[in-house]
């Protein structure tokens, strides 16, 4: 294996897990004919475009999980999804990658990828738990949910008074938007002393 294979597998590794990776490996040693494909997507994907540094992890694994679905390539979807959440993504986030491949591939490429993603959320969730029963520390930091919005924290929010809420005109609600145009010029001269 070539140094810069080496480095895509450490790369490959940290994205997918450990354990993965050594399964893949342990089932392929000494398998020459697969070892060459192993060799490339070490060597090109992820020592090559995973280490660039224009964009982060996240961002090219939501790419990565838009890409794969849109091709209908569900195997993709449950490996990347592993690396997705490894890097922060939510489950929420997730499915709105999807979403976007609803509008932008069509129906049945972002139907295949949501239960593609829902088998694999399932087998994590039965990881995690067959993990902690074990004692052993689970390989994502929390379970794979749905996130909800969080509120505004205290110290960014005003003492004492509501939050503002700004009216189109990016005045706040309530006051009336002032006069502009023919109306302005009308009743200037309606507030003007007879003469």
């Amino acid at each position: 294996m070539s140094a810069l294979a080496r480095k895509g597998l450490e790369i490959r590794r940290r994205l997918i897990g450990p354990a993965n990776i050594d399964a893949w490996q342990a089932k392929y040693a000494g398998d020459d004919f697969m070892n060459m494909f192993f060799d490339v997507t070490h060597e090109f994907c992820f020592a090559t475009v995973w280490a660039r540094p224009g964009l982060d992890w996240r961002t090219r694994d939501m790419l990565t999980l838009a890409i794969a679905a849109s091709k209908g390539q569900t195997g993709a979807i449950r490996r990347h999804l592993r690396s997705a959440l490894r890097v922060g993504l939510s489950k929420r986030e997730i499915g709105e990658i999807f979403l976007h491949v609803y509008v932008y591939a069509g129906v049945y490429a972002s139907l295949s990828a949501f239960l593609a993603a829902r088998e694999e959320f399932e087998v994590i969730a039965a990881e995690e738990r067959a993990a902690r029963a074990a004692g052993a520390r689970p390989r994502f930091a929390r379970a794979p949910r749905v996130s909800r919005p969080r509120p505004r924290p205290a110290s960014r929010r005003r003492s004492g008074r509501p939050p503002r809420r700004s009216s189109p005109w990016g005045r706040s609600r309530g006051r009336a938007r002032p006069p502009r145009g023919r109306a302005a010029r009308a009743g200037s001269r309606a507030n003007r002393a007879p003469a």
